[in-house]
């Protein structure tokens, strides 16, 4: 689990490459010479500091995507789940669980 702090500095980051990406669209590309090297290398070095940004942005929700796969496929195929019905070895995504038998059955 993320702290609240953490999940903050991470949206803060998150808003702060979507308003660079929306000043470079809708403002920096209106005053971009394209004939002129030392605008274009600006503007390269500013696109690779904003994807530097962002990947780690992407990688992040693109796990969190596959792990929210891994979950709903698990339950699709295993219906009884929603009713208690949780099977004794099971593998969601890349991790393999042994459930554990209640105390009150190990007692029987």
């Amino acid at each position: 689990m993320h702290s609240p702090e953490a999940l903050e500095e991470k949206k803060s980051v998150a808003e702060a490459a979507i308003q660079a990406r929306n000043n470079l669209i809708h403002k920096r590309l209106l005053d971009v010479d394209f004939s002129n090297d030392d605008d274009c290398h600006k503007l390269i070095t500013e696109l690779d500091e904003q994807l530097a940004l962002i990947l780690p942005i992407y990688d992040e929700l693109e796990d969190a995507e596959k792990h929210f796969r891994d979950h709903i496929n698990f339950l699709r195929d295993n219906p009884g789940v929603a009713v208690g019905q949780l099977p004794k070895n099971f593998k969601i995504g890349d991790h393999t669980y042994t459930r554990e038998e209640s105390r009150e059955n190990e007692q029987s």
